[in-house]
């Protein structure tokens, strides 16, 4: 291979030279391009991926919420006695009149006779004089018994002292929760004790919504 042979080879050579060069710039201002896009949207993914996160985290948490109160609200009703480190309890007003006579009247219903169970043991717990009478039968063509809780002043004896029990009975039985308690009429004409009345649990309306 004489002297021109070689410089023509080498000029050949160059433009390869340069050709490859130019693909290595374009690679390489291709991979940082693509590079940058990459990282950019794996941000954007990740920051929807957390807000979606966060947005499934509050509705799990909104619906063990529900579930609870859903948990609750289909839990029979029941009251309880608390006493206090000094040795106060919730049931010391209802102790201030213990030997009062009552009258506890309850639809046949399971959970309404459960709760009538639990408000006899709680007055008996403070001294109270209970006394049971026949379940009503809700399917009784006479007027029906109210849902929730129903107080009957008594119409005999001092009027004060009667107010007081009806509304020592009504902060015994809300303060732990019993919705729809509420001073109403009885359904017996003229009737001169004082009743509590016991129907239905009420319902939980905003459940349903």
């Amino acid at each position: 291979m004489d002297k021109s042979e070689i410089e023509a080879l080498l000029a050949r050579l160059d433009v390869w030279l340069l050709i490859f060069g130019v693909i290595v710039v374009v690679g390489v201002a291709g991979e940082s391009f693509f590079g940058i896009r990459h990282w950019w949207n794996s941000r954007k993914l990740q920051a929807i991926q957390n807000s979606e996160n966060e947005a499934q985290r509050a509705e799990i948490g909104e619906l063990r919420q529900k579930n609870l109160q859903l948990e609750k609200e289909l839990s029979p009703r029941v009251l309880a006695i608390h006493v206090l480190p000094n040795g106060e309890s919730n049931i010391d007003e209802l102790k201030k009149f213990a030997g009062t006579r009552v009258v506890l009247g309850c639809i046949h219903d399971a959970e309404a006779l459960h709760a009538a169970g639990s408000i006899k043991w709680l007055l008996e717990k403070a001294g109270w004089n209970v006394v049971v009478t026949i379940p009503v039968d809700p399917f009784s063509p006479s007027p029906k018994m109210p849902d929730g809780v129903t107080l009957i002043q008594a119409s005999e004896g001092d009027a004060v002292r009667n107010a007081q029990l009806l509304q020592v009975l009504l902060s015994a039985l809300t303060e732990q929760g019993w919705k729809e308690i509420r001073p109403g009429q009885d359904t017996v004409p003229d009737w001169k004790e004082l009743k509590i009345m016991v129907g239905f649990k009420p319902p939980a309306y905003e459940l349903l919504k």
